[in-house]
């Protein structure tokens, strides 16, 4: 894909619930594999995740990630399309690149649907709608980096606690002074649940790169430690519960490690 090496691109569910929510990239290197985990939702198809958006003779990765939190099944979740290109060492969020593609294929649609929520004016698909489209108006050329603070603020004064999660995590996408003002004044919010998302999202909203290159690091394994690992425990805490077993054989199929949580389901690549 990125680099010539062989791959294998996989969404994943950890949850047993049918929920494809990270996308692990798996790569041959010289001395063993390294593995890539990318944030996602609800990827239960890699056919059009996997292009060549630019025509250079490598794919990109264009993932829906999640803006705002699960809240139930009867509760959609806001979404974006991030996409990720090889850097040369692994796949990188460059959504700043590709501005035509998001011109193309994601603004118009994001504004019908506004059009059509506002039209509606269904309370929770009009704030998804606004959340989506602001996120667009935030990363594209001549982006307004405040936009959806408003957006924000209306759902931070709603009397439904779950519209407050949204704002709180529309806030936290922001990351900007006023965002965090507003997080604290939820943060403090009499409704616990809406007061503990804030302050989760609080600590990390400043940092958001941060998690994002937690999310895109390259777990390494030399063959001969990946071999070891297939019978036995991988201890390594830089990884996620369910990665701690080993990458094995050149399929590169996840096998049991005797660790307590790993992949429930792999959706391969069609």
């Amino acid at each position: 894909m990125g680099d010539g090496n062989v791959q294998l691109v996989a969404s994943v569910d950890y949850s047993g619930r049918r929920f494809f929510n990270t996308v692990l990239v798996v790569r041959r290197t010289g001395t063993g594999y390294a593995v890539q985990r990318l944030p996602a939702l609800n990827v239960t198809s890699l056919a059009a995740a996997v292009v060549d958006l630019d025509g250079d003779g490598r794919q990109e990765l264009v993932l829906p990630t999640a803006l705002t939190p699960y809240l139930g099944a009867a509760y959609p979740q806001a979404k974006w399309d991030a996409i990720y290109a090889w850097s040369g060492k692994l796949y990188v969020e460059s959504t700043a690149t590709y501005a035509g593609y998001y011109r193309a294929n994601v603004l118009a649609p994001l504004r019908q649907r506004l059009v059509n929520a506002s039209v509606a004016n269904d309370a929770v698909p009009l704030a998804l709608a606004r959340i989506e489209h602001d996120k667009a108006l935030r990363v594209l050329p001549a982006a307004n980096p405040d936009a959806g603070v408003a957006t924000a603020q209306s759902l931070a004064s709603n009397a439904d606690p779950k519209l407050r999660i949204l704002g709180a995590a529309v806030a936290a996408d922001i990351g900007s002074p006023d965002a965090a003002v507003l997080l604290g004044r939820l943060a403090a919010d009499g409704n616990r649940d809406v007061a503990r998302y804030a302050k989760r999202s609080d600590r990390t909203a400043p940092h958001r790169s941060l998690r994002t290159r937690r999310h895109q690091r390259a777990v390494r394994w030399s063959a001969a430690a990946s071999r070891s690992r297939v019978g036995g425990a991988d201890t390594r805490r830089d990884r996620h519960p369910g990665e701690r077993g080993a990458i094995a054989g050149q399929r590169g199929h996840l096998r049991r490690s005797g660790h307590r949580a790993e992949p429930r389901r792999l959706q391969p690549r069609r």
